[in-house]
């Protein structure tokens, strides 16, 4: 009987011990207390396995949380937020496979395992210090925050590997701040609209495939605390891109730049100055833009810009055959050269910096005497364009 008795106990021991999730951390118990999850209302370090499973959302903001272990048990879980948990630096969200919103920026973590969440559909997780993100398998995601947008605020995420391809529905994805990503795969992500890139370690981006993008932004500023270009690309094709209402590429470093996607007249904000070898903006209408029509007149370019329909090296390609300009290097004067049909309405010279130096109506003969020497961009004006040259005064 006695024996009995005993196995009993033990048992009922370990049939009490299957029932609890273990809740190291008090300031998380004392959350689940407070929300009126924790039923014994005790904090204790333990919680009934049958108050979790039923738990949807968990939201620790400003708890000062800083482990979360037994989120394990809550296997019925759909949204965990838990932003500047700055001393969380370890998360296993591997049981919680109804996960759909992760919101935890601003915390200590270096790794995560998200192969189990195929339920996510928002995730932000940037300002970690993360260095490589898997989403192979995420059909539902549709917005992926994994940069450092506030560039000046620690932790950073060093992401050098990124895997989208398994998020064929994502609209939104944001990666700025972060040189250490140098690639995306754009093609995986047929369906995005939103892409913030800015100070990235981009030397090329394909776009192509993206035709419902929106909104792009990868552009920077020379008074900016990371040294460089924002980005550093040579050229940027975004004829396809016939929904683009919000574009930046400027401080990136192109010299050449496709915008002829037959609705200009969509892009409303664009900017795309301080990029010293970009001289040619391929446009829709080269003439509705040289006469700064709508929405040309609010794009925001260098001076010494033209536009044209069919931009060749940067330069209007019916111009280029037809003009020349001679000695160069030149001390005194520069000879311009052009057919009586192709005859400059006004020549413009520039300094590199956009400065306007010298303005007149055309004339074959150019005095550059007064200027200093230097490296020089000499911008003539025709009817159906301009056409941009640079030369050096000795």
């Amino acid at each position: 009987m006695k024996k009995l008795l005993l196995l009993t106990i033990v048992l009922f021991g370990f049939h009490t011990i299957a029932q609890v999730t273990l809740i190291p951390d008090e300031n998380f118990e004392n959350y689940l207390i407070t929300e009126g999850i924790d039923s014994d209302g005790t904090i204790n370090g333990q919680i009934l396995t049958s108050d979790v499973v039923i738990v949807t959302e968990v939201d620790v903001s400003g708890t000062n949380v800083s482990d979360l272990t037994g989120l394990e048990d809550f296997v019925n879980l759909e949204v965990l937020e838990c932003p500047t948990c700055i001393n969380l630096d370890a998360l296993n969200i591997t049981n919680n496979t109804a996960l759909r919103i992760l919101n935890i920026p601003f915390c200590s973590l270096s790794s995560i395992d998200i192969s189990n969440n195929k339920q996510l559909e928002y995730v932000d997780i940037s300002h970690n210090y993360l260095t490589s993100l898997d989403f192979s398998n995420h059909p539902a995601l549709t917005t992926l925050k994994c940069g450092n947008p506030m560039k000046d605020i620690e932790p950073f995420n060093s992401i050098h590997t990124l895997n989208l391809s398994g998020t064929p529905n994502l609209l939104q994805l944001d990666t700025a701040f972060m040189p250490s990503l140098s690639s995306i795969d754009f093609s995986n992500i047929p369906l995005l609209e939103y892409f913030h890139g800015r100070y990235c370690g981009f030397t090329t981006l394909d776009f192509s495939n993206n035709i419902d993008l929106t909104f792009l932004y990868i552009g920077g500023a020379e008074n900016t605390a990371f040294s460089g270009y924002s980005n550093n690309l040579s050229e940027l094709d975004l004829s396809n891109n016939s929904n683009l209402k919000e574009l930046d590429v400027g401080f990136t470093g192109i010299s050449s730049l496709n915008l002829k996607n037959g609705t200009n007249t969509l892009l409303t904000e664009m900017r795309a100055n301080l990029n010293e070898n970009l001289f040619c903006i391929q446009v829709d209408d080269g003439t509705a833009a040289h006469n700064g029509d709508a929405p040309y007149n609010n794009w925001i370019v260098d001076p010494q810009i033209s536009y044209s329909e069919n931009c060749v090296l940067g330069i209007a390609e019916n111009e280029l055959k037809n003009f020349s300009m001679y000695p160069n290097p030149a001390s005194q004067q520069i000879q311009i050269d052009v057919p009586n049909d192709l005859t400059p309405k006004e020549v413009k010279i520039y300094s590199v910096e956009g400065q306007l130096l010298l303005q007149s109506s055309f004339n074959n003969t150019i005095d550059i005497s007064t200027l200093a020497s230097g490296f020089y961009i000499l911008k003539a004006r025709f009817d159906s364009g301009s056409v941009n040259k640079s030369f050096v005064k000795q």
